[in-house]
């Protein structure tokens, strides 16, 4: 948005990151940090197999669309956008940096979510609730505790609620999913 290339947002240290996992940082120079570590992440999704069209969300809003329902948002790809583009320069790298970092470990670590949740190991599947990830942790040191609980989860999930609420007041059935 400022004009700077993504090279010139960058720590050394990052671009030798990227370097390093063979990622061209100006191939994607007019996008923000952030959106780059978006990137990664669902391409390493969509590698190993995890595509948005096998999410459960994405059934439900094909079944949706085949019966002719309305479909309401909790919350838009705007909002989500937003949320990440209010990170300051530096939050933005260490996302992009904790993104990198959990790529090489991202099959292993859902590998063992699954068998936590195929075994109901409901403590062990807490460990991987957003407020204690790696990536998490990291940016609530750059960012303090409440400031990044308040943007990423606090304030996400407030909206949605609320959104919920609004629809329940409408005396309509409703039927939320969330993927």
């Amino acid at each position: 948005p400022d004009g700077r290339q993504l090279k010139d947002s960058l720590s050394p240290m990052a671009l030798r990151m990227l370097e390093r996992k063979g990622v061209d940082a100006a191939a994607y120079n007019s996008t923000r940090p952030f959106g780059l570590a978006m990137h990664l992440q669902h391409q390493a999704y969509d590698e190993l197999g995890f595509t948005a069209e096998k999410g459960i969300d994405y059934h439900f809003l094909l079944q949706a669309k085949e019966r002719a329902m309305p479909v309401k948002e909790l919350e838009g790809a705007g909002e989500q956008l937003g949320v990440l583009s209010s990170l300051s320069p530096e939050a933005e790298e260490m996302f992009l940096i904790a993104s990198v970092m959990s790529m090489d470990s991202m099959e292993q670590q859902l590998e063992l979510l699954f068998e936590r949740w195929r075994t109901g190991d409901v403590k062990g599947m807490s460990a991987y609730l957003p407020e204690s990830s790696v990536l998490t942790r990291a940016l609530v040191k750059m960012m303090g505790a409440d400031s990044f609980y308040e943007a990423l989860i606090g304030s996400r999930n407030d909206g949605m609620a609320d959104r919920v609420e609004e629809y329940l007041a409408e005396g309509s059935t409703h039927f939320v999913v969330m993927g």
